[in-house]
């Protein structure tokens, strides 16, 4: 049976396309590969990141990565095309229960925490260091934000960063809507991460991941069962090696993906 065609490709940038040690011949590699790809086989390409949309607008020319169809920024808070240009209709159900003032009141009072610099905050980001924090802890934070009718997510990864987003956001829900908003079928999507902020795109029904063999314990937990790909390299070789096991690239599936193209 040939492999599912691959139309859109979402991948997280730090620890997984960007390596954590700045080793630029590794994304050189990715690039290259991806570049290479016929244009008619190659996914619309978006980029998923914790980080604010313009700092990966700043950072994909500086480390050579290719332009990106979409940006998924603030882990999830926000998406913008290639340009910049916020897609409209997305951010507005993230009013309701959310008070990033309130937050932070109640973050200020939480022992051990401290907020991350400006550069990483937004009007639906609210993120703060936490080290080494256990379940109980975050469990408690959850609590603590509930208490003053805050309906927020709380998100920790990398046993330092904690962000708390509106319920409604994560970067799997981000992931449907551009999917959905491009007329995508998520069986036609792959996802890529490396840390526990990856885990909603992951669990997303019907799309299918790659887990880089860097990505932490909480995230290799988080998906067990899934089904998802394994990579064996670190980084973004792990990326290449996933959508190659894929099929991205094979004659099988150019010939399955002229079947199934429908105009965007």
């Amino acid at each position: 049976m040939p492999q599912r065609p691959i139309r859109l490709f979402v991948s997280d940038l730090d620890g997984t396309l960007l390596p954590f040690d700045g080793d630029q011949p590794t994304v050189d590699r990715f690039s290259t590969w991806w570049n290479a790809l016929p244009l008619n086989d190659r996914p619309l390409l978006v980029y998923s990141s914790g980080r604010l949309y313009h700092d990966v607008l700043e950072v994909v020319p500086q480390v050579r990565l290719p332009p990106p169809d979409f940006v998924i920024g603030g882990v999830g808070t926000s998406i913008v095309d290639g340009a910049g240009r916020p897609v409209v209709g997305y951010r507005e159900r993230f009013r309701e229960g959310w008070d990033r003032s309130l937050v932070h009141d109640v973050m200020v009072g939480v022992t051990g925490v401290q907020p991350q610099p400006a550069r990483y905050q937004s009007p639906f980001k609210s993120s703060w260091f936490l080290y080494d924090a256990d379940e109980a802890a975050v469990a408690r934070i959850r609590v603590a934000l509930a208490e003053v009718e805050l309906r927020v997510r709380v998100i920790y990864s990398s046993r330092r960063d904690l962000d708390v987003l509106p319920e409604d956001a994560d970067k799997g829900r981000a992931v449907s809507w551009v999917a959905h908003h491009l007329h995508v079928s998520p069986e036609h999507v792959v996802v890529a991460g490396d840390t526990e902020n990856d885990l909603a795109m992951f669990q997303v029904d019907g799309v299918r991941g790659i887990v880089v063999a860097n990505a932490t314990p909480g995230l290799l937990a988080g998906v067990r069962g899934l089904g998802v790909f394994r990579a064996k390299k670190f980084a973004s070789d792990g990326v290449i090696e996933g959508l190659t096991a894929f099929g991205l690239g094979t004659p099988a599936t150019r010939a399955a993906r002229r079947l199934i193209r429908k105009p965007l």
